[in-house]
């Protein structure tokens, strides 16, 4: 997904992302991941509940998912560059890997709750193949 902007390379660009419009949720959390050293890692986990679009503001991000649906695994990476999203949805184990200077911006569908982390992927795994 590429996130809609508009303007011109001399006054520069408006880039947009509406709640129910381009998401499908609405929007209870904005956070952004800044400063990870090239090749860092974030992520490494999965949420119950909450819906996230990743959005690549600067720089490239690489996401990897594992999901399974109906006893089958789903395994996916995709490289974003800066104007570029994903959806995360729930209950899908995601990390994502930082080039240099890269900011990635997220909109969540909950307020911050510890609960709704899976953070063991054995727990994860257990909780999805049942």
């Amino acid at each position: 997904m590429h996130i809609n902007s508009y303007g011109d390379t001399e006054k520069g660009f408006l880039s947009v992302v509406e709640a129910h419009k381009d998401i499908s949720f609405d929007i209870e959390r904005v956070y952004w991941i800044h400063g990870v050293p090239s090749g860092g890692t974030r992520g490494g986990h999965a949420h119950k509940k909450t819906r996230q679009l990743f959005v690549c503001v600067k720089g490239a991000v690489w996401v990897k998912t594992l999901k399974y649906f109906a006893f089958e695994q789903y395994a996916d990476q995709v490289q974003l560059f800066s104007g570029d999203a994903v959806l995360i949805e729930p209950m899908v184990w995601h990390t994502m890997k930082f080039a240099e200077n890269s900011i990635l911006f997220v909109l969540a569908s909950t307020h911050y709750d510890e609960s709704d982390y899976i953070r063991d992927y054995e727990v994860w795994y257990s909780m999805v193949t049942k």
